[in-house]
């Protein structure tokens, strides 16, 4: 602003607001000490109403002048909108540190199941435990009444991989003054357990809106895979396992060694896969033998 204008600016006085009343008395102008919102959209995809007074109050004042400068009011418009940004920003992050602290005491346990055939297209062995997870739902109704709280709204969006072959799934978390944050998880197509594509995709988004949720406000479901929980493959499986091993090598002979297969899998011995890792284990097997043939 030139030091003109911001000279004009500081030594206005009421009477230069508003035009004279036509009549007698004195000039006189009106004051709002509570002028109402504006609301604007600043850069960035922020949306926000403008607060009361302060810049604002000088803005109305400029725009009454006939001696600011356009240019200049122009600048003062994109400074408000600058702090409106910048206090949309700090209120999202006092709203998302009351929730980070109430679910600081929170603990949520992988409860659901997922099954699988101990020997395929045999029924009659039964089914074993592959591995749990903690569902959606049981997440969500510990951090969805915090976010009604603090009005932050979650929506979820979805995109194919750029490498196709699985989905980016997208957690947007906004605040009502319009300041918003993402987190984004690419994951490869879940098609584990002979699932249709559509069954795979539902797999895939449903696992990506529990773990970006979980990645926002840092939820560690007791049971994942980094705390230690979990244990190793019992004897039934490693029996499934070897028996699945010995069928690959009744087909072909340069297939299906025990050594080799610990190998792929990064352990020294089948005692030491870890649960959470029993359902690569076999669905690679499956593979293998549906390329040569089948299970005997």
């Amino acid at each position: 602003m030139a030091e003109g204008d911001a000279a004009g600016m500081s030594e206005m006085s009421d009477d230069a607001v508003e035009p004279r009343k036509r009549g007698r008395g004195r000039p006189t102008a009106k004051k709002s000490d509570n002028p109402e919102p504006m609301p604007s959209k600043s850069a960035g995809g922020v949306e926000a109403a403008a607060p009361p007074g302060g810049m604002l109050a000088v803005i109305e004042r400029a725009i009454v002048n006939p001696d600011v400068n356009v240019a200049n009011l122009r600048e003062l418009f994109e400074f408000q909108k600058d702090l409106m940004k910048h206090q949309a920003e700090i209120n999202f992050n006092e709203a998302k540190a009351r929730i980070l602290g109430d679910l600081a005491n929170i603990k949520i346990y992988k409860t659901k199941s997922v099954l699988y055939d101990v020997a395929k297209n045999d029924p009659s062995k039964g089914k074993a435990e592959a591995f749990r997870y903690a569902p959606l739902e049981e997440i969500d109704q510990h951090v969805h009444p915090l976010l009604v709280r603090e009005e932050i709204d979650a929506s979820y969006t979805t995109e194919p991989r750029p490498d196709g072959g699985g989905a980016i799934v997208t957690l947007k978390l906004k605040h009502k003054e319009g300041h918003f944050e993402t987190y984004s998880l690419p994951l490869p197509l879940d098609s584990t357990g002979g699932k249709t594509n559509i069954q795979a995709m539902g797999s895939t988004l449903s696992y990506g809106r529990r773990y970006t949720l979980c990645m926002a406000f840092n939820i560690v479901v007791l049971g994942d895979d980094d705390d230690g929980i979990g244990g190793f493959v019992d004897a039934a499986q490693i029996e499934n396992i070897r028996g699945m091993l010995k069928q690959i090598h009744g087909r072909d002979k340069s297939k299906g060694d025990e050594k080799r297969f610990c190998d792929y899998l990064q352990i020294k011995s089948l005692e030491e896969l870890p649960q959470r890792s029993y359902r690569k284990a076999t669905s690679a097997l499956e593979e293998a033998l549906d390329k040569l043939g089948g299970a005997a």
